[in-house]
């Protein structure tokens, strides 16, 4: 998986597979609609699947370690 971090258009968001958001409160907190639009048809897809429960992985691996 290649990550990019730049800045993008809403028309990118609307023609999307997956969006999510990242925070460390949130873990990761997928986006299946952005200005009433539905994003993928509202489906939540695979890489927002994986990534969240890896990152929980890690959350849970670092909660150990204290």
């Amino acid at each position: 998986m290649q990550i990019q971090e730049r800045k993008f258009s809403m028309d990118e968001v609307y023609n999307a597979n997956e969006c999510f958001i990242s925070a460390a409160n949130i873990i990761l907190l997928p986006v299946i609609k952005a200005d009433g639009k539905a994003i993928n048809g509202g489906k939540i897809e695979e890489y927002t699947i994986k990534l969240r429960e890896l990152y929980k992985e890690i959350l849970k691996a670092q909660a150990k370690m204290i």
